[in-house]
C-alpha cells in the first residue's frame, strides 16, 4: 500500500503538519515509517480512521491526553461511557448558558426600561442616566464572569 508523507496526511484529514508533529510527539497518532536518512514520515492511509476520531473526540472536548488513553485502550465500551458522561456534563451546561442567557435579557430589558424612563416624565434625567449605568455595570460584571466560555470536559 502506497504511504502518505505528511503533508499528503494533513491536507487529506485537514489538519496542519504542525498538528500531526505534535500528535507524535505525545505518541497519539505515530507515523507508521519514519526515513532514518531523510526524517520524513510516512502515514498509513488506514491512520485517518485514528485521526477522525481524534478529531472528534476533541471537537467534543476531551482533552488530547484523555484521547490518548482511550484509544490506547481500544475499549469502545469505555468511550461510550466517556461520550455518555460528555452528554450528560454538555446538557449541565446547556442548562446553566440558558439561565446566564435569561439573566442577560433581563439586564437589557431593565436598561431599556430605565433608558425609556426619561421620555416618560416623572424620573430625572440624572436618576436615569445612574441607574442605567448601574444596570449595565452589573451586566457587564455579570459577562465578564462567563466569558471568555472555557472548554473542559466532565468538569475537568
Amino acid at each position: 500500500m502506497e504511504k502518505l508523507r505528511i503533508g499528503q496526511m494533513a491536507a487529506l484529514n485537514f489538519v496542519s503538519v504542525q498538528t500531526l508533529r505534535h500528535y507524535e510527539e505525545i505518541g497519539l497518532l505515530v507515523p507508521d515509517e519514519v526515513d532514518g536518512a531523510t526524517g520524513y514520515r510516512y502515514y498509513d492511509i488506514r491512520q485517518s480512521a485514528r485521526l477522525d476520531m481524534i478529531q472528534y473526540l476533541k471537537a467534543m472536548g476531551m482533552s488530547l491526553n484523555q484521547i490518548k488513553e482511550q484509544l490506547d485502550k481500544q475499549d469502545l465500551e469505555v468511550i461510550k461511557h466517556l461520550l455518555t458522561e460528555h452528554r450528560g456534563w454538555l446538557e449541565k451546561q446547556m442548562a446553566e448558558y440558558r439561565l446566564k442567557h435569561q439573566a442577560v435579557q433581563r439586564c437589557l430589558h431593565n436598561f431599556e426600561r430605565y433608558a425609556s424612563a426619561r421620555t416618560r416624565g416623572g424620573h430625572s434625567l440624572h436618576s436615569c442616566r445612574t441607574v442605567a449605568f448601574f444596570v449595565m455595570m452589573g451586566a457587564l460584571i455579570f459577562i465578564s464572569t462567563i466569558w471568555p466560555p472555557t472548554r473542559r470536559f466532565c468538569g475537568n
